[in-house]
Order: structure tokens, then sequence, then C-alpha cells
């Protein structure tokens, strides 16, 4: 009888035989894994700078990158966008009808436009024939 009840107990709560790892909750076969910080199911991860950053490390994420995008630089971008620019290669004449317009200089600098003078055209030429 003994035997029997014994048998009935583990067929009804059964055994945790189990085989498989537990992830870091304690889970059997589960998937939760540690971050880069140690925190299990974490969020930080290896950022472009190679540290461990995001998630509970209160760090951002690229924080060592500087404006031109490079880990523990110093480079700044100019007004145009360029990294350790002068800030004068979009800044020009950007009237059309000037000289030395260029369609590149997205910044205005109308001090610099030059204009043909009066019946010739920019290259010095003259536009009318005089007879």
């Amino acid at each position: 009888m003994k035997k029997l009840i014994l048998l009935t107990t583990i067929l009804l709560l059964g055994c945790d035989n189990s085989t498989e790892p537990e992830d870091c909750a304690g889970v059997a076969g589960g998937t939760a894994v540690e971050d880069c910080f140690g925190v299990c199911d974490g969020l930080a991860t290896i950022d472009e700078c190679g540290l461990c950053t995001g998630g509970t490390t209160n760090l951002t994420p690229n924080y060592l990158k500087d404006e031109c995008g490079v880990c523990g630089g110093d480079g700044e971008l100019d007004i145009c966008g360029i990294c350790n620019g002068n800030g004068e290669s979009c800044v020009g004449c950007t009237d059309p009808t000037a000289c030395n317009f260029k369609e590149e200089y997205t910044i205005s600098d109308h001090n610099s436009c030059t204009y043909a003078y009066e019946n010739f055209n920019c290259d010095k030429n003259c536009l009318y024939d005089s007879d």
C-alpha cells in the first residue's frame, strides 16, 4: 500500500528531471540572458565605441563620439556640416544672375556676388556689336 501511495504521489506531483539549463532568470530552458551590464534580460548593449551603454547604465549610446562621428575624437562640424571645415564650402553667392553663382552654395553671402558690366557677359565679352 505504501508503494502505491508513493507511486500515485510521484505520478500526480511529478518529478523535475529537467536537463535543460536555466537562464539568468532561473527558468529551465528559458531565453533570458544578461546584458553587457550584467542585468538579466536587460537592454544595455555595446555601442559603436565599444562601450556598454543604454539600459540601466545611465550612459547614452555613443556618448563618446564627437560631432564628426569619431569615438573619442574632438572634431566639430562647421556651418556647412563639414567635419573640421572652415565654413566656406557652402557659403557664397546664391544669386543665379551673378557671375560667380554656384548651386552648391546653401548659405547666402550676397556681398561676394560679382556681376557683369552693362552690355558685357561674365567673360567680359561685349554683348552687342557696334556699327
